[in-house]
């Protein structure tokens, strides 16, 4: 059975970078960069995920790092999703909001 992980998300318009925490913070946690545009964050133990930092969040495509992880993770008021399956569909959202900012949609 997967992990199931409440989790907050930060994310900034302007340099387009989405952090996945989960909650409630980790007190030590480590990097585990994959590719200048994606890193999961590891708690001390090593095995547990403790979050996802994707640069270049609007654009990214390279889910297929993101399919390994056991972990099911869940917003406040929303169902657990799979890593890439929540990703795409904060993602998704976020692009609609922009787009309505800008009258295109």
């Amino acid at each position: 059975m997967e992990q199931i992980i409440d989790a907050s998300i930060e994310y900034s318009d302007k340099t387009d970078v989405l952090v996945l925490w989960a909650e409630p913070a980790r007190p030590e946690w480590e990097p585990d960069p994959r590719d200048g545009l994606l890193c999961i964050f590891r708690g001390a133990g090593k095995d547990e995920v403790v979050g996802v930092e994707i640069v270049g969040f609007s654009k990214f495509k390279a889910w297929d790092e993101l399919q390994k992880l056991p972990v099911l993770w869940r917003l406040k008021g929303q169902k657990p999703l799979r890593t890439v399956d929540l990703l795409k569909y904060l993602q998704s959202t976020l692009k609609g909001r922009t787009e309505q900012a800008a009258g295109l949609a």
